[in-house]
């Protein structure tokens, strides 16, 4: 509900391929749910990290990137309070325990250096 909310999208669940005794997962038990946004509500979800969160952050890391060797580069982060989003905020009493929301964003960029030069351009802050 918190990621409809945050994105205005239907949310998917995610579930376990592999049973894990010691975390007491069965296979095919939900883990989690995951939301892939495209065209104008990615944008939209962009601006408002862009303008409304990130500026609200008191602790922020910055992006950490993957080194893969493909054609696909992925930047991520953890938003840790996610009642940085007014949307939460203004139902505190049913997302006040909410865990941490990872966002995950994924270019085409064909480099490294593309890929910087994105983030530099969009004015996002890079973890050192």
């Amino acid at each position: 509900m918190a990621l409809e909310l945050i994105t205005s999208q239907k949310s998917i669940f995610t579930s376990s391929n592999v049973s894990n005794i010691s975390l007491k997962i069965k296979k095919g038990s939900p883990v989690g749910c995951k939301v892939t946004l495209r065209k104008t509500l990615m944008y939209t979800f962009l601006a408002k990290l862009i303008n409304e969160i990130f500026p609200k952050l008191k602790q922020f890391d910055g992006f950490k990137h993957s080194n893969v060797k493909s054609s696909v580069k992925t930047i991520s982060f953890k938003l840790k309070n996610n009642l940085v989003f007014s949307e939460l905020e203004n139902h505190y009493q049913y997302f006040n325990k909410l865990p941490y929301l990872n966002i995950t964003m994924i270019t085409n960029a064909n480099s490294f250096n593309e890929l910087l030069f994105l983030l530099k351009s969009l004015k996002l802050p890079m973890q050192k």
